[in-house]
């Protein structure tokens, strides 16, 4: 549809008689605006900031660019004047007074090095500082380990080797993986996954187009490789889009592993007998859309508190972990909530202990005593909900700690896949299921991987240097011109994911393996580890 009309309609300036309560910025008149003025005001902000950004990166402009009663400190890595006004009567802001006077100095906050304040005032501000504060909130929730998975200490280690002047841009870094590639697959002795592993021009092409595509449509029908009953889940769904398919696939491939028997025969009773007795953990779980896919599962099988009539109840349970805050959470939604067992911590998965909820010693879910930390009174009803909904499940439970653990993930970026694995190589007790969907291998961290000795083993990354080189062509498996650097790109990433693999079978066992989950057109990252 067409619209005409006048732009002269939308001016900046006050109409004569509207009475506004405050002065005539047009973003204090943004609420009497209609939508089509805000869409308008909005475009002339962008290019304002546009112009800016431009004006700031020419240094003669940014040198220019000083404005009075804003600070004066220039700032050299940014290419402008600081944007803060300054102090009455001085030349800088309150950040940056020192610079100028060198009175009164700023200096690193004891608490986190990351921001500083005032050297007067530091007695002070430990005294309320947010970063306490959020890690107070963390230690008192269940399950919490400072760093539990952070894995070994890397300072000694060499940075490797210093062969590539050119880093991963060097003509003979492609050989260099391919190389490392079949040393790979030799190693873990396993000529099943070459086929899936190994990039051929087909799937360039289809990765490519699926990175080109933003439609969510054509997910209304069947899809294919689903049991019937999964389809029916799917059909009762208000939306389906590309990611509620994904956390389709990722449940069936998890109950899959469980039962040991294909996603397409899987029946309602082996859901049921899957879920029976398990705990299931979303690592990262952000609003919680893989977990709801399981749980809706559960719900179909039968395996809910309303419907199993038995106390104790048999399970499954739900355990999701984000360091985020979230507003509507997936597990709150009508069709799940109340319906099953779960609980969500907020803190980083990287310091939730696994091997202590399935420690035998995990059956005491006493609340520690809050008293002298500096946790605001919301936050200490959400830590008391946390440990009275655990409280609830171990007291409501058939056995606990739990027998069987399903550890799930979708999409679990970079390092954050590698503190998932250690976290579930954690445990001793219980018998382990695995389904992580790998993700961002660019946002990989040395010192948090698992498998540092594979890839020095393989020749892959004989050190730091070259792991960071190995991090940056994994950018190139997408939205890149050339084919061959599309080919590099996800060399690089499977790698990686070989390694993670290596990792899991020494935990694990040889059942341990690395599958597709879905088709590249449904998503690029469409590669699961499993246990």
């Amino acid at each position: 549809r067409a619209y005409d009309f006048d732009l002269r309609m939308y001016s900046r300036d006050p109409l004569p008689g509207a009475g506004f309560p405050h002065d005539d910025h047009p973003l204090r008149r943004r609420r009497h605006l209609g939508l089509t003025e805000r869409v308008l005001l909005k475009f002339e902000s962008v290019s304002a900031m546009s112009k800016r950004k431009a004006e700031s990166q020419d240094p003669e402009a940014g040198a220019a660019g000083q404005v009075e009663g804003v600070c004066a400190l220039y700032l050299e890595k940014k290419r402008r004047y600081c944007k803060f006004p300054a102090l009455p009567g001085t030349k800088f802001c309150g950040v940056h007074r020192e610079e100028g006077k060198g009175q009164d100095p700023r200096v690193p906050c004891p608490l986190d090095p990351t921001h500083t304040v005032f050297l007067s005032k530091v007695n002070s501000h430990v005294k309320k500082c947010s970063k306490q504060r959020d890690r107070d909130y963390a230690a008192a929730q269940p399950y919490y380990g400072l760093r539990a998975n952070a894995g070994e200490d890397t300072s000694g280690e060499a940075d490797g080797s210093g062969e590539w002047s050119q880093g991963h841009e060097d003509p003979r870094w492609g050989a260099h993986l391919e190389a490392a590639f079949k040393k790979a697959i030799t190693l873990l002795m396993d000529d099943s996954v070459i086929p899936m592993l190994l990039p051929d021009q087909l799937e360039l092409e289809q990765v490519e187009n699926a990175h080109g595509g933003g439609d969510d449509g054509g997910f209304d029908g069947p899809v294919e490789g689903w049991p019937q009953w999964m389809q029916a889940i799917k059909d009762r769904q208000v939306h389906i889009d590309r990611h509620a398919v994904q956390n389709g696939f990722i449940t069936l491939s998890l109950l899959s592993q469980m039962t040991k028997r294909p996603r397409a025969e899987l029946s309602l009773a082996d859901a049921r007998s899957a879920f029976e007795g398990s705990l299931v953990v979303e690592y990262g779980c952000g609003r919680g859309g893989l977990g709801r896919w399981a749980m809706l599962a559960a719900v179909e099988a039968g395996c809910c508190t309303d419907a199993a009539q038995s106390t104790p109840y048999p399970g499954p349970w739900f355990i999701l972990v984000d360091r985020e805050t979230r507003r509507h959470k997936a597990e709150n939604k009508s069709d799940v909530f109340h319906r099953l067992e779960s609980v969500r911590l907020r803190y980083d998965i990287v310091d939730f202990s696994l091997g202590r909820l399935a420690a035998p010693e995990a059956g005491s879910h006493e609340s520690p005593d809050l008293s002298g930390r500096m946790i605001d009174p919301d936050g200490k009803r959400r830590i008391g909900e946390a440990w009275q909904g655990l409280r609830r499940i171990a007291e409501g439970a058939m056995e606990w700690p739990p027998k069987k653990i399903a550890v799930c993930a979708k999409h679990l970026c970079g390092a954050a896949t590698d503190i998932a694995l250690r976290s579930a190589a954690s445990v001793a007790k219980a018998e382990v299921r695995l389904c992580v969907a790998t993700c961002c291998h660019h946002s990989c961290d040395y010192d948090l991987y698992v498998a540092r000795s594979f890839l020095v083993e393989v020749g892959a990354a004989r050190g730091r240097k070259e792991f960071q080189m190995l991090q940056k062509s994994c950018g190139w498996s997408f939205g890149v011109a050339s084919a061959e650097k599309r080919r590099i790109g996800l060399l690089s990433k499977r790698l990686l994911d070989l390694g993670r693999l290596h990792f899991l079978r020494a935990k694990f066992g040889q059942g341990s393996t690395i599958k597709a989950y879905c088709e590249p057109r449904l998503s690029p990252e469409n590669l699961v580890l499993l246990v």
